[in-house]
């Protein structure tokens, strides 16, 4: 699950490991023991890279005890020997911001007994932060709603679509029980706009550069001014895009598609979860694809919700192959540990991680922002004419 973000405090020596006390021989650091219990916990690998995973705790405190905390929280992220696993320092963290989708800075889930909570530090600076949250803290109510069974998904969507500056949260300290409701600065409002649009000839070309905490909004948004101008079909040009967070793809398939099975997800517990798109499509005309092999993570859920679901084609070359979803945690110590969490599968059951998602038409398409014109009337004739055979065949459609 994406971050709400990071914490984090300076200097440095301080925040991973300065000067202190020595520690004994055997001493297990802090900081590598707090890496060490998110991996243990959320990994996807729960075979943590074929390493006896408590003798992994000892041999990289070691190395903390050596190099400093940070040098040794970073090696045991490492030794998972996953590309996407990393121990991330405060200054990279707090870039990752764009990507907080509640805009308060503070990361919820759910804790050990299914109650939602605060889960990470908050970030340095934020609303949250300036209000006193801390981890551990349980989360009872969200602008006057209960958020008892909820998940962190749940909590997204409900304040997503709500462009409020504020938001108010119920809290509950877990030992003491006692209860305060503070109210929260929401920062979202800075956030890049990631969509730039425009309509030529009857079709609506829409650009999405990549998926941050304003996309559906956004997207919502351009669907909305294309329609009033007329638009009688659509272009999603993914070209290039990375990805961003899982959350956001499931917002904008929204846009385009009724209540269907968006993706599935699978933890390191074998357990695979089914997400549904939500909300109101704002159209029904065809609507085209465009994606290349720098299409990646988010954007690939997005182009699998579309095409599983016969709502677009897929136009141009084969895509990344990013099949997992790293979850961003907060550290006591400052930064952040990111770690992959689960796999996902498109709702046809594909898992598309190092393969892709092979296009419906193979086309040499011209850089990112032609855009329009990249996609002739022979094209789409090709395009409704897969659709409507895809309709006519695959479950999923019916």
């Amino acid at each position: 699950v994406p971050p709400g973000c990071p914490g984090g405090w300076s200097p440095l020596g301080a925040a991973w490991g300065g000067a202190g006390p020595p520690a004994s021989a055997d001493a297990v650091d802090p900081t590598v023991d707090e890496v060490w219990n998110l991996v243990k916990k959320f990994s996807l690998d729960q075979s943590y890279n074929g390493q006896d995973w408590p003798a992994a705790r000892a041999k990289y405190s070691a190395v903390a005890r050596e190099k400093g905390s940070f040098e040794g929280a970073k090696q045991l992220a490492a030794s998972l020997g996953d590309k996407y696993s990393r121990v991330i320092d405060p200054q990279a963290y707090a870039k990752m911001a764009r990507f907080d989708l509640i805009g308060a800075g503070v990361l919820l889930a759910p804790d050990e007994s299914g109650r939602l909570a605060v889960n990470s530090p908050p970030m340095e600076g934020s609303s949250a932060q300036k209000q006193g949250l801390h981890k551990g803290e349980l989360v009872t109510e969200i602008n006057g709603r209960s958020t008892k069974g909820m998940t962190a998904f749940d909590v997204i969507e409900m304040v997503m679509p709500d462009t409020s500056k504020t938001m108010t949260m119920k809290l509950q300290d877990a030992a003491t029980q006692e209860a305060r409701v503070v109210q929260l600065d929401r920062a979202t409002a800075e956030v890049r706009d990631p969509v730039s649009y425009k309509l030529l000839d009857k079709t609506g070309y829409i650009r999405l550069a990549e998926f941050n905490a304003l996309g559906p909004q956004k997207v919502r948004e351009a669907v909305a001014d294309l329609e009033a101008q007329g638009a009688e079909r659509y272009i999603m040009d993914l070209r290039m895009n990375p990805g961003g967070t899982f959350q956001t793809a499931l917002g904008i398939a929204g846009t385009f598609v009724p209540e269907r099975t968006a993706v599935f997800v699978v933890d390191g517990k074998g357990e695979r979860t089914e997400f549904k798109t939500s909300g109101k499509p704002l159209t029904s005309d065809p609507l085209i694809i465009l994606a290349d092999r720098g299409s990646a993570s988010a954007s690939e859920v997005l182009a699998g919700a579309l095409q599983d679901n016969c709502r677009a084609v897929l136009v141009g070359d084969r895509t990344f192959g990013k099949g997992l979803i790293q979850g961003v945690f907060g550290l006591e110590s400052g930064g952040g540990v990111a770690l992959t969490v689960a796999r996902y599968e498109t709702p046809s059951g594909r898992d598309i991680n190092k393969v892709g998602i092979a296009p419906d038409i193979k086309a040499n398409l011209l850089p990112v922002f032609v855009g329009v014109s990249d996609v002739g009337e022979d094209t789409w004739d090709e395009a409704v004419r897969l659709e409507a055979a895809k309709v006519s065949t695959s479950k999923l459609c019916e």
